[in-house]
């Protein structure tokens, strides 16, 4: 947007410039015009007034030139700021191509970051089927305890069992044969029961062990799962942060060089303020001096416009009095035809010419004396027309050299922040 406005005000600057130089392009050939009807006008009377004029001329041509010359060098120029303003739209591509890969890159972390969360949440699933697989452990362990204490209270019973049999081994030993072998039987049944028993508490113990170590492999194994997933985690969290913190250093690096270039910005935007505010109040000057140039230029060609009038009243009269002349010389034909016929009248039609001959004489004259008074009427305004022009062509071309000195101080301000944003 600044460089966009800094185009507008070089449009405006140049528009003014254009202006100017219409201006003068105008006055050039209002100047011109008034030198082809005064040559027109003058050209049996005024041959040194007419080498002046053409010596003022080449000099308004010359100061022409200067300022054609001027407008050519602002003109350079301009088109150093347009390749300037194309060097700021290059470094504000790459800005752009930077901020693209900045929004690029953070996508990516938030591609990444969604990666992790879904981690987190597989994570978490995870931690559940490991809290889930623990309890189950926790139940078997428990089941695996109460069947430990059972075989633990069966084994307490064999070995209570074993006493008293012992005990009443001991006692049957004083009995009978019959009764013993009898006792020994209903011992041995009683044994084998128990031990039946007993091998069946041990399958299902063992069958309770293998169980406990396949689900205490399988929690090994989503434990494993688990390290693996939270080293992922980890690694992708620490890239994460290293891509923030790279992330962060750019962005800080980025918005320094972004400010750096803001204030730069605002400062040749602030200079381009004062020249324009500079500018316009030359311009509104020279506003002025054109109004008071056109005011006095109006009257000068009210002046010579009365001139002209007077003019073509004496062209009028020096036209009666050719009319009067032609007349006069028919009725001296008629006088010379006459006079042949009568040679009497001979001198009188003579003595008749000759004083009209004298009087068109005198009014040539009077109408020579009045085209040279004319002339030097119109010299005298041209002159003045000349001088205020020369002058009014000095003043545009002084206010359009301090433009250009200024437009060439701002260009040298805009190449140094150029230079300084390339340093960067």
């Amino acid at each position: 947007e600044k460089v966009v406005q800094l185009t507008r005000q070089l449009k405006i600057a140049r528009g003014q410039l254009d202006k100017k130089s219409d201006l003068c392009d105008k006055l050039a050939k209002e100047l011109r015009s008034l030198e082809k009807e005064l040559e027109a006008r003058e050209k049996v009377v005024q041959v040194a007034s007419t080498t002046e004029l053409e010596l003022e001329l080449g000099e308004l041509r010359a100061s022409v030139h200067a300022s054609a010359a001027a407008r050519a060098q602002f003109e350079g120029e301009a088109a150093e700021l347009r390749g300037m303003q194309e060097v700021l739209r290059s470094e504000l591509a790459a800005a752009t191509n930077r901020h693209d890969a900045s929004a690029s890159l953070t996508a990516h972390l938030e591609d990444r970051e969604a990666h992790v969360q879904r981690a987190k949440v597989e994570l978490s699933e995870r931690s559940e089927e490991i809290s889930r697989l623990g309890f189950l452990l926790i139940k078997e362990e428990a089941t695996a305890a109460e069947e430990a204490e059972a075989l633990n209270h069966v084994t307490k019973e064999l070995h209570s069992s074993k006493e008293r049999w012992s005990e009443q081994r001991v006692r049957l030993q004083n009995k009978s044969v019959e009764q013993v072998e009898a006792a020994k039987a209903c011992c041995e049944q009683r044994l084998e029961g128990e031990a039946a028993e007993l091998s069946r508490v041990h399958v299902a113990l063992r069958n309770s062990t293998e169980e406990f170590e396949q689900v205490s492999q399988a929690v090994g194994e989503t434990t494993l799962r688990a390290e693996a997933v939270e080293e992922q985690f980890r690694s992708a969290q620490r890239t994460h942060e290293r891509e923030v913190d790279a992330l962060r250093r750019s962005e800080a690096q980025s918005s320094k060089d972004v400010e750096k270039r803001v204030k730069a910005q605002e400062s040749s935007h602030e200079a381009l303020r004062v020249a324009l505010r500079s500018e316009s109040a030359n311009l509104k000057k020279q506003g002025a001096d054109a109004k008071m140039f056109s005011e006095e230029l109006r009257a000068s060609r009210s002046e010579v416009s009365t001139l002209n009038a007077r003019v073509l009243r004496g062209e009028a009269q020096t036209l009666e009095l050719q009319a009067l002349l032609d007349d006069r010389s028919a009725e001296v034909q008629k006088h010379v035809a006459r006079l042949e016929e009568q040679d009497k009248d001979h001198k009188m039609a003579t003595e008749a010419c000759a004083l009209s001959q004298e009087t068109l004489t005198e009014f040539e004259s009077q109408a020579r004396l009045a085209r040279l008074a004319a002339a030097r009427e119109s010299s005298r305004m041209e002159s003045v027309v000349h001088t205020r022009a020369r002058e009014a062509a000095a003043c545009a071309t002084e206010s359009a050299q301090a433009q250009i000195a200024q437009l060439q101080g701002e260009v040298t301000a805009l190449r140094r922040a150029v230079a300084e944003a390339k340093g960067r």
